[in-house]
């Protein structure tokens, strides 16, 4: 998501800068967060302090804000980093069209550690891969290697008037990389 939020997504200069002002006020926040840990001065503290007040002041007043739906405003006046959620982008960049799913896939799989289950023989902790493991890497990989190619098809498509011509030639096999083995695997699933 963030490759296109901050990337590729053609935008405002007014909504840009909103992007902006929202990645540093969180950038500074969670360093304020940081140093608060690590007890720093006061002196420190309080400029952090008095940067992001002034940093919350200055988005309240952009009139960007007018044209952003109520729930995008009120994730704004949460001070969220990104105001547009998983639902905008699967709306707004053709990419993103299955983007819950691949979250859900990766979290799912990722937070309770499905290859405990698959490792409970011989094989725990010695480095032999199984078929879950194997499977379950390939398909990280392709949900990856689907998005970094995208996002440099669709920069390349932003600039293809000022790159001479090997440069778009190259990007045509990178193209080629956004579904590859997608459809297989979808076509797979339809049969089962």
């Amino acid at each position: 998501m963030a490759l296109y939020y901050y990337g590729t997504q053609q935008v405002t200069e007014e909504e840009a800068e909103l992007r902006f002002l929202l990645a540093q006020l969180h950038r500074n926040s969670t360093w304020l967060a940081f140093q608060r840990r690590v007890s720093a001065e006061e002196d420190l503290l309080a400029e952090f302090e008095q940067g992001i007040a002034a940093q919350k002041s200055r988005i309240r007043d952009l009139a960007v804000l007018e044209k952003l739906s109520v729930e995008q405003r009120n994730r704004v006046s949460r001070w969220h980093d990104m105001y547009l959620t998983k639902a905008d982008f699967e709306t707004l960049v053709p990419i993103c069209a299955n983007l819950r799913a691949d979250h859900q896939y990766l979290s799912n799989l990722v937070h309770p550690l499905p290859f405990a289950i698959e490792r409970v023989d011989n094989t725990k902790g010695r480095g032999i891969g199984t078929d879950a493991e194997v499977g379950h890497s390939l398909i990280c990989v392709m949900i990856a290697r689907r998005f970094l190619a995208a996002s440099v098809v669709d920069f390349v498509g932003l600039v293809a008037d000022a790159l001479p011509a090997p440069c778009s030639k190259a990007a045509d096999s990178v193209r080629e990389l956004v579904n590859h083995g997608f459809a297989d695997s979808q076509s797979a699933q339809n049969d089962a």
